[in-house]
């Protein structure tokens, strides 16, 4: 009878062993599946709120290019932020440079088809229907008719581009459904190469007057011409040459997309 009291006690210790083990090993798998969270919430936070800059109310992009940057990298890490897309997909030989014309660095564009792409998911960054855009350039090689930015749903049938054009000025261009464009242009912007210029393009569908509008160097064209809905969601912004060989030069800095009219 001894012996089995004692075999009893044994086994007793054994099985206690045991289940203290396992519940390390619960509490262990826990706390990493609790580290793995916050590691993810920290990660969503930098890219919603990025490094010095905000993504709050109308805002949906904001990229002022505080720190270099390259291919792949997030946004967040240059002071920026975005509500969708905010990976940097450079294109050709576009890249991250020292900006010429202020603090940091800026979007280098040397030639033809050099982008900084994002991509568009159910109009997050881009509202088709109504928005702003703002952002500084620096020419330093002019091309006329050369695109500088650009937003597409369907090539040719809907999108919203802007374009170097005759004597420094600028031109916004806005299609949807293929009804024919909607062009406004600067008459008198008077750009000169290698000087930094602010530019501010908006557009709205509605009665209200007027639907588009561009501002470069304190010369605003405006439009009251009733635009026509997309009817392919806008798939992707494009910042930089793109849809031609022309080989313009230019630094873009301080990228801000809202989905209002401001």
């Amino acid at each position: 009878m001894t012996h089995i009291f004692l075999r009893v006690g044994r086994n007793m210790k054994k099985l206690s062993l045991i289940l203290l083990i396992l519940s390390i090993l619960l509490y262990q798998s826990a706390f990493a599946g609790t580290l793995q969270d916050v590691q993810r919430d920290v990660i969503s936070l930098r890219k919603s709120s990025g490094s010095g800059s905000v993504c709050t109310g109308s805002v949906t992009f904001d990229w002022p290019m505080t720190a270099d940057f390259v291919n792949g990298d997030d946004i967040s890490l240059s002071g920026g932020c975005s509500v969708g897309d905010s990976t940097v997909t450079l294109g050709s030989a576009a890249s991250g440079e020292a900006s010429p014309f202020d603090t940091g660095y800026a979007l280098y564009i040397p030639g033809s088809y050099d982008t900084a792409t994002f991509a568009i998911t159910l109009n997050d960054i881009f509202n088709p229907a109504e928005g702003t855009i703002s952002f500084d350039i620096y020419v330093s090689t002019w091309v006329d008719t050369a695109r500088i930015l650009g937003v597409e749903g369907q090539v040719n049938t809907d999108g919203l581009y802007i374009t170097l054009q005759t004597s420094g000025e600028l031109r916004l261009t806005y299609e949807g459904n293929n009804a024919g464009a909607v062009s406004v242009t600067t008459a008198a912007a008077d750009l000169a190469v290698d000087t930094k210029y602010t530019v501010i393009v908006k557009w709205r569908l509605g009665a209200t007057n007027p639907n588009l509008s561009i501002t470069a160097n304190s010369n605003t064209a405006t439009s009251d011409v009733d635009l026509t809905d997309w009817t392919v969601a806008a798939s992707t912004a494009n910042f930089g040459t793109f849809g031609s060989g022309l080989t313009p030069a230019l630094y873009i800095k301080n990228i801000r997309m809202y989905s209002t009219w401001q």
